[in-house]
């Protein structure tokens, strides 16, 4: 993907949800990635304007000190905290509407052009920690406090190093503090690129989830998307014909002197951004075949060769890679990447937990007790079930054991080959058993989330 080295002018980027125009077997997308198949045509009929604005020079990248260069973007507004914002590229938040429509191209104060971009000095977030906040307490409602939670994790669990700290909720915007703003029924999340006075980052109860916050951040880091690199052309190939039309009908332009849906797939400037590295065609911050396509086939097509892109839910190691270029100074490493680093117990290749090394590189003490099974006939007792471990990664590829309802032992409670407790709120004081082993004896004491059963004596988490 696309990320600045010394400075981001202005594009940026997409995510998962209405920007997540999924393939066509939504059966076959994460669950956290909104599968939109049926979505052919814009749900909200926004009200698309292209317009010509100016970008302020880079000096480093373009060896001048001033210029009259402009862009095309096409925009639609959201509620903002205190004023209506311009989305570009169907999810970047690039400023307030009134700051867009005053960078036209007509206006050349440089005061202008400045509001209109991102500088070294902050684009990315100080020391690698993103400072944030809810709009408020209800805000966190809808999932959007677990999807968040979730997103950050997937970042963490490949760049430790990275923090995301909480700041009390306000629904005041604030310099140096990114604001989570809660929406509803806009099939799509909304992100700025890099760190910008006052951000929002718009988490519809629509979007996608984990797997669509988790994009947005990438964007809230730095990145942009991938196929709008200058040599994006040598990868894949753009089906402009296959780009949603405007809600007035007109047909999507994909050049540089874009229109409607069409700005969402222009090239940048080979001049404005740092686009080194290998392209990666199953970037998290890549669009998958049919993000805003029509029904007609797929807008964007891979080139013989290149893996088909995807809507994926976790970031890629060269994701993770470009992250660190960003954040030299802070980055010791990626993990997931197969090479130990600082801070790592061990890094076998990948981010998934339930095989010997955490996703986050930690290892991972095995269980005492036997696994299960949870798709075909397991040998789990009547009385007990067989259950996912907490942490387990997702769609039952993770460890299972025989747990024992809530309140119920084995008989034999000292003996830890046969029975534990993981310290797991979500399963607090619950025990689990052999297969075989029926839960048949109350535990002391029990309350649930209360540590009940203490008597059998509670082990790390184990995989």
């Amino acid at each position: 993907m696309l990320y600045p080295s010394f400075s981001v002018v202005l594009l940026s980027a997409l995510s998962r949800p209405v920007f997540g125009q999924a393939d066509p077997a939504p059966s076959s997308l994460p669950d956290d990635v909104l599968p939109a198949a049926n979505l052919t045509s814009d749900p909200l009929d926004r009200n698309i304007t292209t317009v010509e604005i100016p970008v302020a020079a880079v000096p480093s990248l373009t060896n001048t000190s001033s210029s009259d260069e402009t862009t095309t973007v096409s925009y639609f507004e959201i509620d903002g905290l205190r004023e209506p914002l311009a989305v570009v590229y169907g999810d970047v938040i690039l400023s307030t509407v009134p700051d867009l429509l005053n960078s036209a191209s007509n206006s050349t104060e440089s005061k202008v052009k400045r509001a209109l971009s991102i500088r070294s000095t902050d684009n990315v977030w100080p020391g690698g920690v993103v400072n944030y906040k809810w709009k408020s307490e209800d805000a966190k409602g809808a999932g959007r406090l677990e999807a968040w939670t979730d997103a950050t994790k997937r970042w963490t669990n490949m760049l430790p190093w990275l923090q995301f700290k909480e700041f009390p909720p306000s629904d005041t915007p604030e310099a140096d503090i990114l604001t989570l703003v809660d929406t509803t029924g806009q099939f799509a999340c909304f992100s700025p690129i890099g760190k910008q006075w006052g951000g929002q980052m718009m988490l519809d109860d629509s979007c996608g989830g984990a797997g669509t916050y988790t994009h947005e951040l990438g964007h809230t880091l730095g990145l942009l998307h991938e196929h709008q690199r200058p040599d994006r052309d040598d990868y894949v190939t753009i089906h402009c014909e296959n780009v949603w039309d405007s809600a007035d009908g007109s047909p999507a332009d994909c050049s540089q002197a874009c229109s409607g849906y069409g700005c969402n797939f222009v090239k940048v400037d080979p001049q404005w951004y740092d686009w080194s590295g290998p392209y990666d065609s199953l970037s998290l911050m890549h669009y998958s075949p049919y993000e805003f396509a029509k029904s007609s086939g797929p807008a964007i097509e891979a080139r013989p060769g290149v893996p088909t892109p995807q809507a994926h839910a976790f970031p890629t190691i060269l994701d993770a890679n470009r992250i660190c270029e960003l954040y030299s100074e802070q980055c010791t490493g990626v993990c997931g990447n197969g090479k130990l680093e600082p801070g790592e117990d061990c890094d076998d290749g990948n981010n998934l937990d339930g095989d010997g090394c955490a996703a986050n590189c930690k290892t991972q003490a095995p269980c005492n007790v036997d696994y299960c099974d949870p798709w075909n006939a397991n040998s789990c007792h009547i009385t007990t079930t067989c259950t996912a471990l907490g942490g387990a990664t997702e769609g039952g590829q993770g460890k299972h054991l025989c747990a024992c309802r809530h309140g119920y032992k084995a008989t034999r409670s000292n003996d830890t080959s046969v029975q534990v407790r993981l310290p797991w709120v979500e399963q607090g004081g619950r025990v689990f058993v052999d297969a075989g082993l029926a839960c048949d004896t109350l535990c002391d004491d029990w309350q649930l989330g209360k540590d009940g059963c203490k008597e059998v004596k509670e082990e790390p988490v184990c995989y």
